[in-house]
């Protein structure tokens, strides 16, 4: 069986909770909170496994901005795209959620379309973010990856060639030994 991926909706509305989750059930796995707190404490348990949150504006207990709020300070958190549903017409609400961290925004009543449509480019874009670091950048350290970083220097020579650089390199003997013995988990 596929794994789907799992988004997390967040509305006061038990209505639109459930609308949201009739349009994106055959693709996406949907967990539901009822406000912005109780979309915190998931997100705390399941980081990782969250690929996009569908949040409105206006909710008891903390509001969408209170979440954006909290989201943009954690650096893992952060890098999780929201969507915001709101009912709201003012004209000036899109800038500010946009402003507050959102990624985009959809507003009510909801089309299907348009909501299959933004869900599914938005975890693209950002799977697609995802694997180009992971290319560039090495897991255990978050430094560039050989092959990135002779590029990057392969480039920088090329754009100045009448500048000279000293290049060091070192190397840690026996490395593997280091993380056969403490684990991968030590060096972070």
């Amino acid at each position: 069986m596929e794994n789907k991926r799992k988004i997390l909706v967040v509305d006061d509305a038990p209505i639109n909770r459930i609308v949201l989750k009739k349009i994106l059930i055959d693709t996406y796995n949907v967990i539901e909170a009822a406000n912005g707190q109780e979309a915190l404490d998931i997100l705390g348990k399941e980081t990782l496994d969250i690929s996009l949150v569908l949040l409105d504006l206006m909710m008891p207990v903390l509001d969408g901005y209170g979440v954006m709020a909290k989201i943009k300070e954690n650096e893992t958190l952060s890098a999780i795209p929201i969507i915001v549903i709101t009912g709201n017409q003012d004209d000036g609400s899109e800038t500010k959620c946009l402003q507050s961290g959102a990624s985009d925004f959809i507003k009510k009543p909801f089309n299907s379309e348009v909501v299959r449509n933004r869900v599914d480019s938005m975890i693209r874009l950002r799977e697609n973010a995802l694997l180009i670091n992971q290319i560039k950048n090495d897991f255990l350290t978050g430094l560039f990856t050989r092959e990135c970083f002779n590029e990057r220097v392969k480039e920088i020579l090329w754009a100045n060639p009448d500048r000279q650089y000293d290049l060091i390199c070192c190397d840690v003997v026996n490395f593997k030994l280091i993380n056969e013995r403490w684990g991968r988990g030590a060096w972070r």
